[in-house]
């Protein structure tokens, strides 16, 4: 075996092994929160061009909690259908479409919650006619998937924003939270009616309770506040390229190092896709060559000079001394 088929697999392998040091893809943050039942209730009006409208009661059976309200569809109703596993090994949805809809009712906060085992009842009017009537397991709802527990915090209080109309901030958070993405989950009483919602920081860093009508705080009681912080979605593996990125930023002296992992990038992984090729290339071409001259050698076979030479009959030289001695004779 000639030396270059020896380091051909050699430089073909390096590549997956370089690549091999790098992580898999971080698989997303699941958002749906699945452990819900539904029941549908048709109450639309009898009246010719009424509004379709629906009753739901949806009930956590699990241990987070529930909303069909926020994220995706802020200030409107959202369940997602559900999917399921065929026969066929494919994957089809619970039902024929989910259910999104901004008019609803009986619902006092934006972003509410259902904690885990209550049950909460809701009136919406979606654009399509619920036919048949979905089953309990048909749809998921979103939670707090992507959020963390850091604390409970009993210090908030509630305000009035006078430039909006049914807003109200949220004061009294400590300072290293003030200023961060955090979500705050909030349990409270209004009106001897208990009630759970989220709320994040808005595009002017201020933490507010948005609300479909006004309130009164003097019936207004927070029960519980908790704080959480958005799941980290890094691997934390190591990454060439964040590892390359990194370097080249800080510059100065890890710019070396930034130069070594470009080298090393252009040796193992530009250079065989460039190498490879050409000698497999020449390789079947040599082969190609080598099978033809041994089906015909008569053909392929050269006479170099010397053979020539070699071959040809020997020339006298004849001087013209000799040319005079000989006409003598005569």
């Amino acid at each position: 075996m000639s030396r270059k088929k020896f380091f051909l697999p050699i430089l073909a392998g390096l590549p997956l092994l370089f690549m091999a040091n790098s992580p898999a893809p971080q698989q997303p943050i699941d958002s749906y929160y699945r452990d819900i039942e539904t029941e549908f209730v048709d109450i639309t009006e009898a009246d010719e061009g009424a509004p379709l409208k629906y009753e739901v009661s949806i009930k956590n059976v699990g241990e987070e909690s529930a909303t069909p309200f926020g994220y995706y569809h802020e200030k409107g109703f959202y369940l997602g259908s559900n999917s399921y596993k065929g026969d066929d090994g494919r994957y089809y949805d619970c039902y024929p479409f989910n259910i999104y809809t901004e008019r609803f009712e009986t619902s006092l906060f934006f972003n509410e919650l259902i904690l885990p085992g209550e049950t909460k009842t809701f009136t919406i009017y979606p654009t399509n006619k619920l036919d048949p009537l979905p089953d309990k397991d048909d749809f998921h709802s979103q939670y707090l998937a992507s959020n963390t527990f850091i604390e409970t915090c009993e210090t908030l209080t509630v305000s009035v924003v006078t430039e909006v109309e049914n807003q109200y901030e949220i004061k009294g958070l400590d300072e290293q939270y003030s200023n961060s993405n955090v979500t705050i989950v909030l349990e409270v009483t209004y009106d001897e009616n208990s009630y759970a919602f989220f709320i994040e920081r808005n595009n002017e860093n201020k933490y507010v309770i948005d609300t479909f009508s006004e309130l009164d705080l003097t019936k207004l009681t927070i029960t519980k506040a908790s704080i959480h912080k958005p799941r980290s979605r890094s691997s934390g593996g190591f990454s060439l390229g964040w590892l390359l990125f990194a370097l080249i930023v800080y510059g100065g002296y890890y710019l070396a190092y930034g130069f070594l992992i470009c080298a090393c990038i252009g040796v193992f992984i530009v250079a065989p896709a460039i190498v490879i090729p050409t000698l497999i290339k020449r390789g079947k071409r040599r082969a190609e060559e080598r099978e033809k001259a041994m089906k015909n050698p008569k053909e392929n076979s050269e006479i170099t000079p010397e053979k020539k030479e070699e071959n040809s009959e020997e020339t006298v030289e004849v001087k013209p001394e000799e040319l005079t001695d000989i006409n003598k004779i005569e």
